[in-house]
């Protein structure tokens, strides 16, 4: 093989990370809904524009998981 060994401090990828605290409240509100569609079991779903989030990071969500 032609890759030579790394050498160097160990580190543990997820010592920065904050404590995740499940009762936090993480979700942004919904800013825009883009378009709507039903999926395959007839339930209507709406593309939603978070919050401080981009266009492009839309997502579809469930219209009755929202109200």
């Amino acid at each position: 093989s032609l890759l030579k060994p790394a050498y160097g401090p160990i580190t543990d990828p997820k010592g920065n990370l904050a404590a995740f605290n499940p009762k936090d409240d993480l979700a942004f509100p919904p800013n825009t809904i883009i378009s709507s569609r039903t999926d395959s079991n007839g339930d209507p779903e709406v593309l939603v524009q978070w919050e401080k989030h981009r266009p492009e990071e839309a997502t579809w969500e469930n219209l009755t998981s929202l109200r």
